[in-house]
Order: structure tokens, then C-alpha cells, then sequence
């Protein structure tokens, strides 16, 4: 007698369920930090986004609650400081004035500090404009640019004109154009070692180019700069202060983009938890020249990298320079026998 085919039979095996893909432990420590650290929480959960959604780890929700969080409460807390600072300054607002080792580097409406300057001072009083500067001639003497260490940083940032004329070597984001020069002038983001992060740097540097350099560049392009220190800009803020910092005339830029970070961290062997999941030691270790804290992505997925099973998080803070710590990480579910551990992002933060 012959057997009547299977349903089976007639159309195939089912289909295989896709792989649920896992939740994003940075996502999570975003939203959470949102509420103790808003700042903080806004940037591990803008980081998250890009790392979250479709064909990626879960929790995109969770990360676009703590980006808005995030925002929100840093946002509040950057209008309270701004009405701080409101109520304890009197002062009117000043023009733009550019001191005068600057004033080599073409900076219009710069005021000489000096009885025999030839440059006409800005009358007080007067709107103010953007700094606007002109790429000045590089001096055909400065061949050398020496690398710059945490003491030599923070000298030029505090007194600038004592480098005039030397030689540097430094890192910068670019963040804005000057609207007068086009792309012949920008502020950046800038510090002596390459950035990881784009929010790693603190400091501002007013960086000049000749010809059309800057037609390549965009806003967020870090770059390694080669340049001549000139002095200082001085130019009024959007809430009424003023700031000052060091002018920088390229000579020549690279963009080296962020420095990957993937070497100081360390993982151990996968082990079954506790109380259920697995758990691996990830050993993390500053290899900046300041503390830093460090936060790291670690994905459990199969040998050949096509099926990712969990993600987890660990954390250090305030490691100091060259100092190692050592974290358990756990993953909440059982993995399979085949399951590897890979790395899949570090980022470190000095706030």
C-alpha cells in the first residue's frame, strides 16, 4: 500500500526561524545613565544608535529614549549655567579683537597692542563679526614640527603666544567654517593625541589654510595638522562672553580619522555563569597619557561571524595612564558550544 505524501513531503522542510538578534548593552547603559549623567547618557546613546536596528543588535528603542532623555537633561542643565553666567556679567559686549601676534596671519579688524602698530583698532561699540582671517604666509624657515606632550598642550593653550612661530604638531575636528574665508579658516576640536571618540576633545584651536585646502574638508573630518603657531584669536560667544585661542597656520593635514582602541582591551575565556548565561573576564587598560574612563561592546556569535548571539557591556572609570583593570562581563543567555567572543567596539571619555 502506498503511503500518502506529507504535507512535509509536498512543500519541504519549515523554514528555520531567523536569529534573534541581540540587545544592545550600550543602549542599555545609555537610557540609564540618561538619568544619573545626562550628558554622559546622551553620548553612549548616540553612539548606540549607529550600532542598533535593522540587520543590527536590538534596542534601537532604548537608545533613541536615552539619546532624547540625554538631551533633554543636558540641555536643562546647559540653560541653567547660561543664566548663571547672564546674571553675574555686566559687561557689554566687545568687538572681535585678535592680539597681536595674530595680526601676521591677516586677521581683518584685529587691534594692535601696540603704539606702533599700522592696523586701525575696532572702534568699541561696534557689531560684532566671526573672527575672519586669512590664510597667512607660512614662515620658510619653520621645517621642523615637534610632537606635543600633555605639559606642552596645555602651555600653548594658556599662553600661545609664547609658541609664535613655532613648528606643532596636534590633531583637530573640524566643527565650523568661517563664514568670511569659506574654507581658507575653521575652529576645531583639537588635542595632542589622536581622538577615538568624535566627542574625546575639549579645547578649540583656530586653524588657517592657504589656497584651497579646506575645499576637501567637511565638519567632522579629524585631521592630523602640521602648523605655525601665530598667536591668539580673541572673539565674542553667541551669549555674550568672549574667548580666547590659540591661532594655527597649516602647513600640511592628513585625515587620519579616529584611532581605534581595540588593543587595550583584552578578553578571557567564555564560561558558563553563575547562575545561568556566561560570563568572561574583559581586562581593560589605558594606553592614553590622562584618565579616561572606557566603555566596550562584546558579541558572542558563531565561528564564522554569520550568526551573533548576545551582546554585553563593561565598563572602567577614571583609569589613570597605563592603569589595567580587570571586569567580568555577562551575557544573560545560555550560548551554543560554537559560540566565539569578538570585540565590537571601544570607546573611552575623560568626563
Amino acid at each position: 500500500m502506498t503511503t500518502p505524501p506529507t504535507v512535509q513531503d509536498q512543500f519541504g522542510p519549515p523554514a528555520q526561524p531567523a536569529p534573534q538578534q541581540p540587545t544592545s548593552g550600550l543602549a542599555v547603559a545609555g537610557l540609564v545613565l540618561a538619568f544619573l549623567a545626562p550628558l554622559i547618557g546622551l553620548v553612549l546613546s548616540v553612539i548606540a544608535l549607529g550600532r542598533t536596528g535593522p540587520g543590527k543588535a536590538k534596542g534601537r528603542g532604548l537608545a533613541v529614549a536615552g539619546a532624547v532623555i540625554g538631551a533633554l537633561g543636558t540641555l536643562a542643565g546647559a540653560l541653567l549655567l547660561i543664566g548663571i553666567v547672564a546674571l553675574g556679567s555686566s559687561a557689554d559686549e566687545e568687538t572681535v579683537v585678535v592680539d597681536s601676534a595674530a595680526q601676521d596671519a591677516g586677521v581683518e579688524g584685529a587691534a594692535a597692542d601696540n603704539d606702533d602698530s599700522d592696523e586701525a583698532a575696532v572702534e568699541e561699540g561696534a557689531a560684532p563679526a566671526e573672527p575672519s582671517v586669512e590664510a597667512g604666509p607660512v614662515d620658510p624657515e619653520v621645517t621642523e614640527f615637534s610632537e606635543l606632550t600633555a605639559e606642552d598642550w596645555a602651555a600653548l593653550l594658556r599662553e600661545p603666544e609664547t609658541r609664535a612661530g613655532d613648528g606643532v604638531v596636534f590633531f583637530a575636528e573640524v566643527f565650523q567654517f568661517d563664514t568670511n574665508t569659506g574654507t581658507n579658516a575653521f575652529l576645531a576640536n583639537a588635542g595632542y593625541t589622536q581622538p577615538t571618540t568624535e566627542f574625546e576633545f575639549q579645547d578649540t584651536v583656530f586653524v588657517q589654510l592657504s589656497g584651497d585646502a579646506g575645499s576637501q574638508l567637511a565638519e567632522g573630518d579629524v585631521l592630523r595638522v602640521e602648523g605655525v603657531v601665530e598667536g591668539v584669536l580673541d572673539y565674542d560667544t553667541l551669549v555674550g562672553g568672549s574667548n580666547s585661542v590659540p591661532s594655527v597656520t597649516a602647513v600640511s593635514i592628513e585625515n587620519v580619522g579616529l584611532a581605534d582602541l581595540s588593543g587595550d582591551v583584552t578578553l578571557g575565556d567564555l564560561e558558563a555563569g553563575e547562575y545561568g548565561g556566561a560570563e568572561v573576564e574583559v581586562t581593560i587598560t589605558n594606553s592614553g597619557d590622562v584618565e579616561y574612563n572606557y566603555s566596550v561592546d562584546v558579541v558572542a556569535e558563531s565561528e564564522d561571524g554569520a550568526t551573533q548571539y548576545e551582546t554585553t557591556y563593561a565598563s572602567a572609570d577614571n583609569l589613570a595612564p597605563g592603569q589595567s583593570t580587570t571586569v567580568t562581563a555577562s551575557f544573560f543567555d545560555d550560548l551554543p558550544d560554537d559560540a566565539t567572543l569578538r570585540i565590537a567596539s571601544v570607546d573611552r571619555y575623560d568626563y
